[in-house]
């Protein structure tokens, strides 16, 4: 796990099914470069940790890979997929999806958004997650919460690992 001074964490449970999660941090990349890759929807497992409890891989489903509109499922583990669509996508500023995640029902929809700040060649990145629990699911979302900050968290602790490698290392270089 990364350092807690690297990555500020908060989330909160807001009842009725939704809960917020946010992570900050900074990488010392172009902010180009950190744009390219949390937008690059089909290549998120070169940084979505391999021992995520949720996804395994992305399939695009829309005739463009990038970009407002595109589609995608995501196959998860137990059987599930997540639906999903980018519903934002203003370079290099900032960048949205809106999914859903069935197991057979659906179990909850969530916003992923990212957040992108330019200082120098430091970028600062937001990103917030906001999840509501679905139908039957609801009065579980309390017990959802900790899966989805346990598994958020992996998320941008991977994102900046990918960030940090070295010139030569990472594929953007």
């Amino acid at each position: 796990m990364l350092g807690r001074r690297k990555i500020r964490l908060g989330w909160r449970f807001q009842g009725g099914g939704v809960i917020r999660f946010t992570c900050g941090f900074k990488v010392q990349r172009p902010i180009e470069d950190v744009f390219e890759l949390i937008s690059d929807v089909e290549n998120y497992c070169r940084w979505v940790p391999s021992n995520s409890l949720v996804f395994l891989e992305t399939v695009i489903t829309s005739a463009h890979r990038r970009g407002l509109g595109l589609t995608y499922v995501d196959k998860v583990r137990g059987g599930g997929k997540s639906v999903g669509e980018v519903v934002a996508y203003d370079p290099p500023d900032g960048f949205m999806i809106r999914q859903t995640t069935y197991y057979g029902l659906p179990l909850f929809t969530a916003d992923f958004s990212y957040r992108l700040r330019r200082a120098g060649h430091v970028t600062h990145v937001t990103h917030t997650t906001t999840a509501s629990a679905l139908g039957v699911f609801k009065p579980v979302a309390p017990i959802l919460k900790n899966f989805i900050r346990r598994e958020r968290t992996m998320t941008c602790e991977g994102l900046v690992r990918e960030l940090e490698k070295p010139p030569g290392e990472h594929p953007m270089a």
